[in-house]
């Protein structure tokens, strides 16, 4: 268990990606708008690391985001 949390711990930044992107697809209004303003939202994220924080674009944040929106959407079929 403590490995599992270690991992975490680790990567909490893709943590709250996956969690951000989770929660707003499981939002209670029109699925497909909620999807489009995830993806803007995450892609928007990106943008601003890059050209504000002076960054980079992380691919895996990326990754993250659409790992929270794949899984909001099973969720949300499933509930």
């Amino acid at each position: 268990m403590k490995k599992i949390f270690d991992l975490l711990r680790k990567h909490e930044d893709k943590v709250i990606h996956l969690a951000i992107n989770f929660l707003i697809v499981n939002m209670n209004y029109d699925y497909l708008i909620l999807v489009i303003i995830a993806v803007i939202l995450s892609i928007l994220k990106e943008l601003y690391d890059k050209y504000v924080k002076k960054t980079y674009i992380d691919k895996y944040d990326l990754l993250a985001d659409a790992c929270g929106i794949i899984l909001g959407s099973i969720f949300r079929l499933i509930i």
